[in-house]
């Protein structure tokens, strides 16, 4: 029974740290996007930032 646990518990962790993974690499990506658009616009855009 305690093999178990502590099986369910690494796995509750490594998703856990999957799932923390998977934001801040959607976080990266929406930044790079961003990145892209305000390179595309024109420079008085980025004046304003």
């Amino acid at each position: 029974m305690g093999r178990s646990d502590e099986v369910t518990a690494k796995v509750s962790g490594i998703t856990a740290a999957f799932g923390g993974l998977r934001g801040i690499v959607g976080e990266l990506f929406s930044l790079l996007c961003r990145r892209r658009a305000a390179s595309v616009r024109p420079p008085a855009a980025t004046v304003e930032m």
